[in-house]
């Protein structure tokens, strides 16, 4: 008897437990008509966010670099050896030595210049000396042949009016025929004597005048070599002075790659530069820029003017403001295109954004990676969805809500997302419970159909820092 007590008591627990289960099981797969209710989505492992009134935030997330506003250069100004550099990143102001050049070569020029300057004002004198010389000899000399030249004019003018008396005389039948022709052949004579004196006379002014050429051609040429002495010689002193290159412009130093030894590699101690060639950047990092590739899907969204949130991978735990100052209207080269997929460069076209920041920090450093978030617009109140709480399930985007019968897939229309948000074209009542990363439902063939999503950090905002997560 009491075995069959027991019995049937057995049976009861049974019975009860079979009822408690089908109980359990039908409220847990209770729902609204059409809702897709996920037993698995239940246990200690759930994570739910309650949906509350938020700013909601559209932006275009993007890394890149830091790059100063202004930047200068500084190239050497002849063929040269590098002695000694200061090290790259030195902080250094405008007039601060930056490179120093082998000077031993060009002292000597210098000196051998030297040396020649003062040679060759000594020529230009002693060719100076000559002229004066030779015009004061001249000037004898032409003397002496106008006083001939005038002795010669004074006789002829004598004989020819001894001439005109005697032929008074003859006329009178005073002088016989002799003396008149002994008074004309004179005449005659002392006219040729003025005509050789005259002729003597232009041709030591054409010989004096030749002379006078020789000794300023003379002293021209000395002039020249002067004036190009003069030239190398401030020429070797430039040189001389310019063997340390200076800063023109404050910043922080950064030494470019030159070809050498077969290869490209930075300026370093030792190297033999040549002339005009660019050795080292000096950005001024007391205005930066962020620069950074936004696709050719976002760039139509970016507007000059728009405010941005910037932060520097090498300064944790800060953020920095800024303003879109350039937009490129053509495209990345392909060889400096962000990778998509696999390692190709096959994906959307990047374009150049410039983001000008409001400020510095002392530890910003050119080509340091940063993170630029471009706010495109701002709702003050929304009513927002995680990412981590989209699903979908048979080509239907949805959420899991809790209710009191336990989880409902609720299909839900997404009008845009952001890197951590979602606002939904009918948005779901404030207070509402959401699971995130709710495990994948399965079909009726046992099989995942969608992917468990990362946890949502606990923050309001995105993170600058956080890569971003292409829209549902």
């Amino acid at each position: 008897m009491k075995s069959k007590l027991l019995s049937i008591r057995s049976t009861s627990v049974w019975v009860v437990g079979i009822l408690a289960v089908v109980i359990v099981g039908g409220v847990a797969f209770r729902g609204p008509i059409g809702a897709v209710l996920n037993p698995t989505v239940q246990g200690s492992n759930a994570v739910h966010y309650t949906l509350r009134e938020q700013p909601f935030r559209s932006t275009v997330y993007s890394i890149g670099e830091l790059k100063a506003a202004r930047s200068s250069t500084i190239s050497t100004p002849f063929n040269g050896k590098i002695i000694k550099l200061v090290p790259e990143g030195t902080r250094v102001e405008v007039g601060d030595p930056v490179v120093w050049f082998e000077t031993e070569e060009i002292e000597s020029e210098l000196q051998t210049k030297e040396s020649q300057l003062k040679l060759d004002e000594k020529n230009l004198q002693t060719a100076q000396e000559a002229l004066e010389l030779e015009e004061k000899r001249n000037e004898l000399n032409l003397q002496s042949e106008r006083i001939q030249v005038d002795i010669a004019r004074q006789g002829y003018e004598d004989a020819k009016q001894k001439f005109e008396s005697e032929q008074i005389l003859f006329e009178r039948n005073i002088t016989p025929q002799t003396k008149l022709d002994e008074a004309r052949l004179r005449m005659l004579q002392e006219e040729l004597s003025l005509r050789n004196a005259q002729i003597n006379l232009a041709k030591v002014e054409e010989n004096l005048a030749g002379n006078i050429r020789v000794k300023q051609s003379d002293i021209e040429k000395a002039r020249i070599e002067l004036e190009r002495t003069q030239r190398e010689l401030e020429e070797a002193r430039e040189q001389m002075d310019n063997a340390i290159l200076k800063a023109t412009n404050p910043g922080d130093i950064a030494y470019l790659k030159i070809w050498k030894n077969g290869t490209v590699a930075k300026v370093a101690e030792g190297d033999q530069v040549w002339r005009n060639r660019t050795l080292v950047e000096i950005p001024d990092t007391t205005q930066m820029l962020a620069s950074v590739p936004v696709s050719e899907i976002d760039i139509g969204r970016v507007e000059l003017g728009q405010r941005a949130t910037i932060s520097v991978e090498a300064i944790p735990g800060k953020t920095f403001s800024g303003v879109v100052e350039t937009k490129s209207s053509v495209p990345i080269t392909d060889d400096s295109q962000r990778s998509w997929g696999s390692g190709t460069t096959n994906g959307p076209r990047e374009f150049e954004v410039v983001v000008k920041l409001d400020s510095v920090d002392p530890l910003m450093r050119q080509g340091m990676t940063a993170s630029v978030e471009i706010l495109i617009d701002e709702l003050p109140n929304a009513v927002p969805v995680p990412l981590e709480a989209l699903v979908e399930f048979e080509n239907s985007k949805g959420v899991y809500v809790e209710t009191a019968m336990g989880s409902e897939f609720t299909p839900v229309e997404v009008e845009r997302s952001n890197e951590r948000f979602a606002l939904l074209r009918s948005p779901l009542p404030v207070g509402t419970d959401v699971l995130l990363n709710p495990v994948a439902p399965k079909n009726a063939s046992n099989e995942v159909v969608a992917q468990e999503l990362s946890p949502l950090p606990d923050a309001e905002s995105p993170s600058p820092n956080s890569s971003p997560k292409a829209p549902i």
